[in-house]
């Protein structure tokens, strides 16, 4: 018998962060993960405390997620090497406070950039969206349908924890 592979997949970001749980390769669920409050409003603060206000909002929905799903892995998109330097260093922000909760909890993970994946789930890596993305598991995985009215990011979420089950290269803390 094999055992069941739960995947917490994330496509990490200061405002919009996309969620997905991944069971034995099937997408099942789809979420957004609350970024920053004062962002959302429009109300932009300082660099420290958004990253404050970040990590403190995140960490209690990332340890949430993983125990009540019974994950048994984690993933996430590895931050790219471009955008504002503010926007970068919280979206990394993201990303590190994500991997200190998997290793608190001892759960095998990796990272995947966008080109692997895109290269992976399209066949290409150069100028791919995210409404490509989303049309691209939609038609492979047509229950996805039900979670059509969230924001792009989930599915990228989703679309990097089918890759990584399908890869299942792990890295062990």
């Amino acid at each position: 018998m094999t055992k069941r592979q739960v995947i917490f997949a994330l496509d990490p970001g200061s405002v919009n962060i996309g969620g997905a749980i991944i069971i034995n390769g099937e997408p099942k669920k789809l979420f957004s993960v609350k970024g920053i409050p004062s962002r959302v409003k429009g109300n932009k603060g300082s660099f420290n405390g958004d990253m404050d206000i970040l990590i403190q909002t995140i960490i209690p929905q990332f340890e949430e997620i993983i125990t009540e799903n019974k994950v048994t892995h984690v993933v996430w998109e590895a931050p790219p090497g471009f955008g504002g330097m503010n926007q970068r260093e919280l979206v990394q922000a993201v990303c590190t406070t994500l991997k200190v909760v998997t290793f608190q909890k001892k759960l095998p993970y990796n990272h995947l950039t966008p080109n692997y994946w895109h290269n992976q789930l399209l066949g290409r890596s150069k100028n791919v969206s995210k409404q490509e993305v989303r049309e691209e598991l939609l038609s492979r995985h047509p229950k996805l349908q039900q979670f059509i009215s969230l924001p792009p990011d989930p599915f990228d979420a989703a679309a990097i924890g089918i890759i990584a089950h399908k890869v299942e290269h792990w890295k062990i803390p």
